[in-house]
């Protein structure tokens, strides 16, 4: 992983958290697609598919990113 590679992963992380006003460790997939696209991103896009790999996309459309987090902090 390059260090721009980490550098994106680690500033989207930091806007889900900041999104999660519950502090439950998931966003509405909703509010992680506005993440991506305000960052210049696409679905698709090597880095978010890295990112999404470590994530647990609910069947209520909840994006949990503990695993995301705990992938970061290694």
């Amino acid at each position: 992983m390059s260090a721009s590679d980490l550098s994106i992963r680690e500033t989207i992380l930091g806007i889900l958290k900041s999104k999660d006003a519950l502090k439950e460790g998931k966003i509405h997939t909703s509010d992680f697609r506005t993440t991506v696209l305000d960052l210049g991103y696409h679905f698709g896009h090597p880095t978010i598919e890295n990112i999404l790999v470590h994530c647990v996309i609910s069947s209520d459309g909840f994006v949990s990113y503990a695993g995301l987090e705990k992938q970061l902090t290694r």
